[in-house]
């Protein structure tokens, strides 16, 4: 990691905030509805974990996926099959 100056540090995390929209993290079938009313960007848990399978921050999701499922996260399984279709496992 460089070491920049605070004042050049604060403009480079902007710049990288602002070509990505942020997005809500949203799991709860409600609330997604009530982001999606409002037009407010989101991803669930999901897509964070195929994100980071995508950057190569992870080298596989399913474990991942099937650990949260264990501790209770609902999620199909046809659902996820198709997902983790998408990064190739």
């Amino acid at each position: 990691m460089i070491n920049l100056p605070y004042n050049i540090s604060g403009i480079f995390v902007s710049i990288q905030v602002l070509r990505q929209p942020p997005r809500t993290i949203i799991d709860d079938g409600l609330a997604r509805k009530c982001a999606e009313t409002y037009n407010i960007p989101l991803s669930g848990t999901l897509g964070i974990i195929l994100l980071a399978k995508k950057n190569g921050l992870i080298s596989k999701a399913r474990p991942l996926m099937n650990e949260l499922k264990q501790h209770g996260m609902y999620l199909h399984e046809s659902t996820l099959n198709q997902a983790l279709a998408l990064v190739g496992e």
